[in-house]
């Protein structure tokens, strides 16, 4: 299914659920007239401008339909998926056109404790990196490049009101009659109900998609449809595989939930990788580059300000560290890495000791998911100037954990090769009639 697709100038998504929650509370008021929210309430503009509204959307109406219709609810403020690594929050509503597209059947499936697969049908270029992203979030239609689809890994019916009174739905396995069968070819049972056998295929899609190997050996058909991936013929190596993309997954997912929301051991462990080296945490260094398109202004990334660094000490025995886990040599993970990078939020602050693999001074060279450049269009989103503020704490630290989780992500390619090959060598013979 498609993911969310706002085109309403981020009046519905924000940075900030407590300023998102005041917003709502208010376009949702009855007593708070139109004219008052067109003065006071600019990020409404796009959702409430009767001069210029965007297509097919009668503000008048849709503002009176939802008034009638819902009140205020708690439940619909839910954690967003905008980019690999990007989530904020957004306001969830089905009326009217208050969404461009709403995506009632997602919203059905985005129950806590559920997983989402995402990809495309086509890709951009060959420097899209791995083709297939990993989230809880709801997710939006651009969190892969070229519209991303959206894959539930269980599929949920008879859904209620409330997204948090969900958790007795009942719930099937999202598995393909083929994938079914060749999941009893291989001696798996309950292939309807039991959800860790339902997501067995899906894990191992994720652990062969971020494989170098992989994306080098596939690089065109990749580029030119959807992702193909080879499966094992062998229940040991599916169930090995599949467990490794868990450890992507883990990776990918930076938490539905805050109050659960954790880094990994091996993340936690990379001390001086991407740590903020002074408070000024404005975002000031041309990280951005604004376009002005038809229904509004569209923020691509800049050039931005990266510059050659050194290893500390601390962040070279914590790295050695992460090498001996993953079963590298030093030298073997360094070059794997690159050199270090500071990345400037502006002249005084920077995140020092970031791997040149993560980000480049040359954009080509980033690290990039589903056609997506992490850093940059995270930082381009935060510049000051939108932003109309610096980073918090919090954001901050969210973009060490960014930049260590990719890290991490880099230094498993020896791993994920590996796999990705003793797949290939023992590969299921799917039927010619399921193609």
């Amino acid at each position: 299914m498609d993911g969310l697709l706002e085109k309403r100038g981020g009046a519905l998504i924000d940075f900030d659920k407590g300023e998102l929650e005041r917003r709502m509370r208010r376009y949702l008021d009855s007593g708070v007239s139109r004219e008052q929210l067109y003065r006071e309430e600019p990020k409404l503009e796009r959702l409430i401008d009767i001069e210029k509204p965007p297509a097919a959307h009668d503000p008048v109406l849709a503002m009176e339909t939802v008034r009638q219709r819902e009140p205020f609810s708690a439940d619909s403020l839910v954690k967003y998926a905008v980019r690999p690594f990007d989530r904020r929050y957004a306001y969830w509503t089905n009326a009217s056109t208050i969404w461009n597209s709403a995506r009632p059947t997602l919203w059905e499936q985005h129950i806590r404790g559920n997983r989402f697969i995402i990809s495309r049908p086509k890709g951009v270029n060959e420097g899209d990196g791995p083709p297939i992203y990993f989230t809880r979030c709801l997710p939006d239609n651009h969190v892969v490049a070229r519209l991303g689809k959206v894959f539930p890994l269980k599929h949920y019916h008879g859904r209620k009101d409330s997204m948090f009174d969900d958790a007795d739905l009942p719930a099937r396995t999202n598995l393909s009659s083929a994938s079914k069968a060749y999941l009893d070819h291989l001696g798996f049972s309950n292939l309807e109900s039991d959800h860790i056998v339902g997501a067995l295929p899906w894990m191992h899609m994720l652990a062969v998609a971020y494989s170098p190997k992989y994306l080098k050996d596939n690089a065109l058909g990749i580029v030119r449809g959807w992702p193909r991936f080879p499966f094992p013929d062998d229940r040991a190596l599916l169930e090995q595989s599949s467990a490794l993309g868990d450890s992507v997954a883990e990776l990918l997912d930076m938490g539905a939930d805050d109050s659960k929301a954790k880094d990994p051991e091996i993340v936690r462990n990379m001390k001086g990788i991407g740590r903020l080296s002074g408070t000024d945490r404005r975002v000031a260094a041309n990280w951005d580059k604004v376009m002005v398109r038809q229904g509004g202004q569209r923020i691509g990334f800049g050039k931005g300000d990266i510059r050659p660094s050194k290893w500390t000490n601390t962040a070279k025995e914590s790295l050695k560290a992460t090498f001996a886990r993953l079963g590298l040599d030093d030298q073997q993970g360094f070059e794997i890495l690159g050199a270090p990078v500071d990345v400037h939020l502006n002249d005084e602050t920077c995140w020092s000791c970031v791997p040149e693999r993560v980000v480049s001074k040359n954009s080509a060279h980033d690290y990039c998911i589903g056609g997506q450049n992490i850093i940059r269009k995270w930082l381009a989103h935060r510049e000051s100037r939108h932003l109309g503020r610096g980073l918090s704490p919090k954001e901050a630290r969210w973009m060490t954990s960014t930049i260590r989780r990719t890290s991490v992500l880099i230094l498993m390619r020896e791993t994920l090769d590996a796999n990705y090959r003793a797949c290939c060598d023992s590969a299921y013979d799917w039927p010619a009639d399921e193609f």
